[in-house]
C-alpha cells in the first residue's frame, strides 16, 4: 500500500487531499512515464467517500500524487488520457479503480489499424483453469497462469485482430503459451534485477500489489498487425500438424 497526497497549489495555501492505493500496474511500453512522475495504466484507491472524490478529481485534471514526503515518487493521470472511474462503496469505506479504458476493455469497438495491443487484468473470481495440455517451453510454474488466462487471452485478441481463431481450448493455450515464449505477451516483472524471467519480457510492465486488490496475474500483449497475423498462422499450422501427428488427441 502507498500513501498518496496531493499537495496544494501553492505551499501553505490550500487543502490537501490524501488517499491510499492499494494497487496500480504501469507499462511503460505502451504508456511512457513523465518527466518527473510514474504515470500508471491502472490504481486501485481506497479511504472514505470524502476523501476520494476530491483526490479523484484532483488527479484526473492532471495534478501530481505525491508518495509519502515531498521530493519522493511521484504519480500522474494525464488529463487527456480519457481515464475512467470504477467505484465501489461499502460501510467499510470506498474503493475506486482508474484505468486507461482502450487497454484494458475487452472489447475496443473497433480493429485498431496500428496494431493490437491490450492488457489483461483479470479478477481471482475469473480464473478457470483449462484441463489441457500445454507446449514444453512452458514451466511448471506458469502453467496455471497460462491455463486460466488462456480463454480470457483468446477473446481479447479476437476483438483486435481480423484474422479467425481455431475454437479449440488446445489452441487457446497453445497461442498464449507462444506469444509468451516469443515476447509478443509478457508477465509482470517482479524485481529489479536483469534476469530474464520467462514470459516475463517486456521491462516497463510491472504489476504492484494487484493480489491484495483481488485481482489474479495478467499480462500485457503488443504487436503489428503483420507481426501478429504471421505469428497466427504458424500456431495452426502447429496446431493442426500436431493433431494430424496424434489424430486419437481428440477423442482423449
Amino acid at each position: 500500500m502507498i500513501e498518496l497526497v496531493i499537495q496544494p497549489k501553492i505551499e501553505g495555501k490550500g487543502r490537501a487531499f490524501a488517499a491510499t492505493c492499494i494497487a496500480h500496474v504501469r507499462a511503460e511500453s505502451l504508456w511512457p512515464a513523465g518527466n518527473d512522475a510514474t504515470r500508471p495504466v491502472f490504481m486501485s484507491l481506497v479511504g472514505t467517500d470524502n476523501e476520494l472524490r476530491p483526490f479523484v478529481a484532483n488527479l484526473r485534471l492532471g495534478r501530481k500524487a505525491e508518495m509519502g514526503y515531498r521530493g519522493r515518487e511521484k504519480f500522474e493521470v494525464l488529463k487527456s488520457a480519457g481515464f475512467q472511474c470504477a467505484w465501489q462503496r461499502t460501510t467499510k469505506g470506498t474503493r475506486v479503480d482508474i484505468f486507461a479504458p482502450d487497454l484494458f476493455a475487452l472489447d475496443p469497438g473497433m480493429v485498431d489499424p496500428a496494431g493490437v495491443k491490450f492488457i489483461i487484468l483479470p479478477a481471482k473470481s475469473w480464473l478457470k483453469p483449462l484441463d489441457v495440455p500445454l507446449p514444453e517451453c512452458v514451466p511448471a510454474e506458469r502453467a496455471e497462469a497460462i491455463r486460466a488466462l488462456a480463454p480470457l487471452f483468446i477473446a481479447y485478441l479476437d476483438r483486435r485482430t481480423r484474422c479467425p481463431l481455431v475454437p479449440d481450448p488446445r489452441f487457446y493455450a497453445q497461442v498464449l503459451a507462444n506469444a509468451l515464449d516469443q515476447g509478443l505477451a509478457t508477465f509482470s516483472t517482479h524485481d529489479r534485477s536483469w534476469a530474464r524471467e520467462w514470459g516475463a519480457g517486456d521491462r516497463g510492465y510491472r504489476e504492484v500489489d494487484i493480489d491484495v486488490a483481488g485481482f489474479g496475474p495478467g499480462l500485457l500483449f503488443r504487436a503489428s498487425h503483420e507481426t501478429l497475423e504471421t505469428f497466427l498462422a504458424d500456431q495452426v499450422r502447429i496446431f493442426f500438424a500436431a493433431d494430424e501427428a496424434a489424430p486419437s488427441s481428440r477423442a482423449a
